[in-house]
């Protein structure tokens, strides 16, 4: 459309024109959808008019699509960003708590274990977290959640092998990630529909209020 009719442009660009061209902070305007033209020389007028509107913006020609470019445009940004003051200690893999990211690393390892058995309708609640002060251990009681009868002794396994697996892992991890001795103990059970209970998923961590 811009090729053809130019005006339009420089009409759409308007509300933007006078605030960018006052921006102390670099600019970069990105020309997406280069892939589309087979004449590259006929993106050259569009890309002129953007240079003349925006004379401080760097006119980034670019396809999202094809990934053409788009390593370089980050690079240059990254360039650009100001350094600022750390808003976590290094040592802080997550803004998440302990208790979540530990009750996704049981179902991660439940998820590894069973792939495509039943479907990603587990869920993970932590019941007991006993983390005595100044002590080097941590004891945790969690719930595995299932939709569906059928699902428990999937889950469960053949002599208890897939809870055993998934219990073992997911020790190693939440031991690494605390820094501390773990006991691990794990229940399976049935809640139906747990996925469309807010209220639920609330208590799980996924979603913050319920309205």
């Amino acid at each position: 459309l811009y090729i053809r009719k130019p005006e339009y442009m420089e009409k759409d660009l308007e509300p933007f024109l006078q605030i960018l061209k006052n921006e102390k902070r670099p600019v970069f305007v990105v020309f997406n959808k280069v892939d589309l033209f087979h004449d590259k020389s006929k993106m050259l007028p569009t890309l002129s008019k953007l240079s003349e509107l925006l004379p401080n913006a760097e006119i980034f020609p670019a396809s999202a699509l094809r990934k053409n470019g788009t390593d370089t445009l980050v690079g240059l940004i990254k360039e650009s960003l100001p350094a600022g003051d750390a808003l976590f200690p290094e040592d802080q893999l997550s803004t998440a708590s302990s208790r979540f990211m530990s009750a996704e690393l049981i179902r991660e390892k439940l998820f590894t274990k069973l792939h495509q058995e039943i479907p990603y309708s587990l869920a993970v609640d932590i019941d007991v977290w006993d983390e005595k002060e100044n002590a080097n251990n941590v004891l945790i009681h969690a719930s595995i959640y299932v939709a569906r009868t059928s699902h428990k002794a999937i889950v469960i396994g053949k002599a208890g092998d897939v809870l055993k697996f998934v219990g073992t892992e997911a020790r190693k991890e939440i031991k690494a990630l605390l820094g501390k001795k773990v006991h691990l103990e794990l229940w399976v059970k049935v809640r139906e529909e747990w996925i469309d209970d807010p209220y639920f998923l609330q208590e799980l961590g996924h979603i913050e209020s319920v309205v």
